[in-house]
């Protein structure tokens, strides 16, 4: 019983989460050392805290798609760009994913960054044209999508520009802690259905 209420008390208490720390991965290509894992709740996604550096849209998607991340044994490699919302208007920039982690998540504002990103901590939001990230979204005959983050705007580049980019993958990480309660939880159910 102790067990089921602490598997309800933990999904309880990351309900109401909006950014949420997994653990640390760390990059076995595509760079190097470990960095957060950042489940996103309101969107469904894994953030990587981690800013790849300047460069080419084909190069950033390569990045991305090839990256190779472990945790806690699991290898994770369903990484890629993030997704954009179609046009500059403002009403369009809190749409998937920079944009709603701009605008919901952190807190910022139109022409106003966020001041403070935790829980990450490589996040770059200072001045263009150092803080925009490549999406995978197409804008045009050549042109991606890109998100400013000191504006918190959608701009179109051309693929040969050069810009940052993170990597996010969809649904959560398993982490092995919650695995491990929910495993528990089952054998219980499984021996009281045959004490029963």
């Amino acid at each position: 019983m102790g067990v089921i209420l602490a598997m309800v008390l933990l999904v309880s208490s990351t309900a109401s989460a909006t950014l949420l720390v997994t653990g640390t991965g760390e990059i076995t290509n595509g760079g190097s050392g470990s960095y957060k894992l950042i489940y996103d709740n309101a969107q469904d996604i894994t953030w990587l805290d981690y800013t790849s550096g300047s460069a080419n849209w084909t190069d950033q998607s390569n990045w991305a798609d090839n990256l190779v991340v472990t945790f806690e044994g699991l290898t994770l490699d369903e990484w890629r760009l993030p997704i954009a919302g179609e046009g500059t208007s403002k009403s369009n920039h809190n749409t998937p994913e920079l944009g709603d982690l701009y605008y919901n998540s952190l807190g910022g504002t139109y022409y106003n960054p966020p001041s403070d990103t935790d829980p990450f901590e490589n996040l770059i939001i200072g001045g263009p044209p150092n803080e925009r990230y490549w999406t995978q979204t197409d804008s045009g005959l050549g042109t991606k999508w890109i998100f400013q983050m000191a504006t918190g705007q959608n701009l179109s580049a051309f693929e040969s520009e050069s810009n940052i980019a993170i990597a996010v993958m969809d649904g959560q990480v398993p982490e092995p802690a919650t695995l491990s309660l929910l495993a528990l939880g089952g054998l219980a159910l499984i021996r009281r259905r045959r004490t029963a």
